[in-house]
């Protein structure tokens, strides 16, 4: 029997290891389809296209899907995962599908309250796992009465199961709220919970105990054990725990209908203090765990709307947990939490339970749940572009997440202030970077690309390349501007800049040598090596390279507005960002157009000023330049063009070995086919980072979605394999 471990880790001075435990969530899903205000289960089908191993299973009759995260020793990083999850997951149903947010079904509420059980329909569980490093430690003071490493492990969960029996009515009381209509009684009882066959102290006395408990509840009609609200998790694929509990998993806890993702992030908090508590107190007697179940079963069944007979009791439950955070954890957001949890346990109203029960009574169950679920659709359907969970990550890597969810990457955030990435799938690792950056390219090919001489000496035999100049010094960029330069439009820019950064200056007209001077110098303040290259007229388009190939085409436009014959140009700018779509840098498709000085000067050199009204349908240049951090906008365009410039682009890549990247041409018209000697087609930059935005969120044109093509050419192995799984099943 485990009696010190708490004394021992203060002892041993462990109380920071504590903080590793890690949690997990594990979501059931029902799916309902509202149709002529009838409300049914969707196709079977429609379910298991939602299905990947990693974080989805099917569940109860094929009907149901569980989610799952991974394990997280930070709650708000679990629960980032779930958010953006339930995102992924609704992005894929259909307009008249929804996540049912209650514990029942629709074609459930009416009946007897035990007609099914909560298991059936949407439920959440947590699942919990003590540090390693921890029981390590632990093992060394308090292990010599056990066979094994593997033993002491099981005796610490097993010990933290019957501590937890004790506890079932605190964690009841805060996270129900699934209220069902009790029939013998005729009112409303707290909670949808009834699973508590074979439940007592004396479940997890050993682990022997346990697994006979289960293969005997395996042999009945219905195994409620199964559904137990405390569970015991060995590793996949070993039901006789040869390789001893893994995990502990807390179930039957109710979702929680008014949060989207049918848990709160104060919840997830409670449960690991309780379960941390449970493991450092001594452990609970037989008489004590008795008591608790039957307290445990009458709150189960309290009406709702009438204040528990257990407040006393749920207030000394908190107390306790306020008393371990301060001896063990010293956490101070967990204090608050339970502080205010303590107020909530005197103030019945302020109850989940409570305030769904009002709901029920004011507008019935059934219409309450359609509402709720129409609603949590519109906050995952949100904008379309942006991930709950990671709004605050560039929309390029929120984008990537979005990719590596659907098709059931693992993923782990290796440096958060530098977004690298790590996937996994199976055995196969990869690293991206900036959600851009894949390791398809070689170091050398990012040096050839960060050198854009090398790179003009490289192609010039495979494509035109415009004359271009690097150099540090202004007496070599005035002398190079005179012979070169002076009776051409020109760019000038920073050699090394962020794509955000406005140190390019573009002229389409030739310009005088002060002017010059002026950009270079202000080029010259972002980076000491600045890049000279003679302008180019004609449209430009950027071409997406996965695995060696041409996925995508796009063309790359100015950012402008489009006249309505009634409304100036400062107001057609206004009514353009007044779109979800548009906002700020890496968080939104588009940037919010600015009327700048440079964008003024653009409308004059068109005979127009922010008051003039343009005729219905006459587009307007805001800008010459067309990247997205000016206001450009993009249009897809791989259907159009001639594959002549898709060989052209394949073949310019294969010469130096670019699996992955961008290539930005100037192209006379993508109509015509590409002709050599006419030099119709010239290479203005190569890139091994590409911005998949830009493809995936086009102004005009249907989405490439080449972030999921990126996921699919990463782990190509790995996905047709879990394919024949799937086919084989």
């Amino acid at each position: 029997m485990l009696t010190n471990i708490g004394e021992t880790i203060i002892d041993l001075k462990l109380q920071q290891q504590l903080n590793y435990a890690s949690l997990s969530i594990k979501k059931n899903i029902q799916f309902v389809q509202f149709t002529e205000a009838k409300a049914a289960l969707p196709e079977i089908a429609k379910i298991k296209a939602l299905v990947h191993e990693n974080y989805s299973h099917l569940g109860h009759q094929d009907t149901q899907l569980l989610l799952e995260t991974d394990f997280f020793t930070d709650e708000a990083k679990t629960m980032a995962q779930l958010k953006a999850l339930d995102d992924v997951i609704d992005r894929q149903l259909a307009q008249d599908v929804y996540q049912w947010p209650l514990s029942y079904l629709p074609q459930d509420f009416g009946q007897s309250a035990n007609h099914n059980t909560p298991f059936e329909a949407s439920q959440t569980a947590v699942r919990f796992a003590l540090p390693e490093i921890l029981l390590r430690s632990l093992y060394g003071r308090l292990g010599s009465e056990y066979d094994s490493y593997r033993a002491f492990k099981d005796a610490c969960y097993l010990h933290i199961a019957k501590n937890m029996v004790a506890e079932l009515a605190t964690l009841t009381y805060f996270f129900a709220a699934t209220p069902i209509f009790d029939q013998a009684n005729s009112r409303l009882k707290r909670s949808a919970f009834q699973a508590e066959l074979y439940l007592d102290g004396a479940l997890f006395n050993s682990l022997t105990n346990y697994r006979q408990a289960i293969r005997q509840a395996a042999k009945l009609a219905q195994p409620k054990l199964l559904n137990s609200p405390i569970f015991l998790r060995p590793a996949a694929g070993d039901p006789e725990f040869k390789q001893g509990i893994q995990f502990i998993e807390l179930r039957g806890l109710d979702l929680q209908p008014n949060v989207v993702d049918g848990i709160f992030e104060y919840q997830l908090q409670l449960v690991k203090i309780a379960l941390l508590n449970a493991f450092v107190s001594p452990e609970a007697t037989t008489v004590h765990i008795q008591t608790k179940l039957k307290h445990w079963r009458a709150l189960v069944g309290e009406d709702p709307l009438v204040a528990s007979a257990y407040q006393d009791d749920l207030v000394n439950a908190i107390s306790s947990l306020s008393y371990f955070n301060d001896k063990y954890l010293k956490n101070h957001g967990y204090q608050n939490l339970l502080t205010r949890l303590i107020a909530t346990a005197r103030q019945n109203n302020q109850l989940q339970a409570y305030q769904v029960a009002q709901s029920y009574s004011n507008i019935g169950a059934l219409a309450f749940g359609k509402t709720v679920a129409q609603k949590n659709k519109r906050i995952t359907r949100n904008n379309g572009f942006s991930l709950r969970g990671y709004s605050e990550k560039t929309l390029s890597v929120q984008h990537l997440l979005s990719s590596v969810l659907k098709f059931g990457v693992h993923y782990h955030f290796l440096n958060d202030m530098t977004d690298m990435l790590a996937l996994r799938l199976g055995h196969h690792l990869e690293y991206v970077a900036q959600g851009q950056k894949t390791s398809q390219n070689s170091a050398t090919l990012a040096a050839l690309l960060a050198d854009p001489i090398a790179l003009s000496q490289t192609l010039a035999s495979v494509v035109a390349i415009p004359k271009r100049i690097v150099t540090d010094s202004w007496t070599q960029a005035q002398q190079q501007f005179k012979r070169r330069f002076a009776n051409n439009g020109v760019i000038i820019q920073p050699l090394h800049q962020a794509d955000n950064q406005f140190g390019e200056h573009f002229f389409a007209e030739p310009i005088s040598e002060q002017r010059f001077k002026q950009a270079y110098l202000e080029a010259e303040d972002v980076d000491a090596h600045v890049m000279v290259t003679a302008y180019v007229p004609g449209s430009i388009y950027d071409f997406y390279i996965c695995d060696g190939q041409v996925q995508a085409v796009i063309e790359k436009v100015p950012g402008n507005v489009i006249g309505d014959g009634i409304s100036t140009i400062a107001e057609l700018i206004m009514q353009k960002n007044d779109h979800a779509d548009r906002g700020r840098w890496e968080q939104t498709p588009f940037v919010t157009l600015q009327a700048t000085a440079e964008v003024k000067a653009m409308l004059t050199r068109q005979n127009m000023t922010l008051d003039t009204i343009p005729e219905r349908g006459v587009q307007v240049l805001l800008s010459q330049q067309t990247g997205r951090h000016y206001g450009g906008e993009t249009m897809i365009v791989t259907a159009e063009i001639d594959t002549s410039y898709l060989k052209l682009v394949e073949k310019v890549a294969a010469h130096i070995q670019l699996r992955h990247g961008t290539m930005k041409l100037v192209i006379d018209n993508i109509y015509a086919p590409y002709q050599a000697r006419s030099q119709n087609a010239i290479l203005l930059a190569a890139s091994s980072t590409p911005n998949l935005i830009a493809f995936d969120y086009p102004a005009r044109g249907k989405a490439a979605q080449l972030s999921d093509q990126l996921i699919q050419t990463l782990f190509k192995s790995e996905l047709l394999l879990e394919k024949s799984h799937d086919n084989t099943r």
